[in-house]
């Protein structure tokens, strides 16, 4: 009984793990996409495109950061 119970806590902390991975990876994405579009549609407006590209590198940085401690 001990051995397979320790295979299945292993199990559910491998696969929440990866579910955690790909979801960060999806949001990137998604959240790449928006920067993106917004590039595209304020190409000549700063302002606008600047503050959203800055939130979007400070997102990336604060989620490697915490992966790393």
């Amino acid at each position: 009984m001990g051995p397979a119970i320790r295979y299945r806590d292993t199990l559910d902390y491998t696969l929440s793990f990866a579910f955690g991975i790909i979801a960060q990876l999806v949001f990137f994405i998604a959240d790449g996409l928006l920067v993106y579009r917004c590039y595209l549609i304020f190409i000549d407006r700063r302002a606008i495109y600047m503050p959203v590209m800055a939130i979007y590198a400070s997102y990336i940085a604060a989620n490697w950061g915490c992966t790393r401690a």
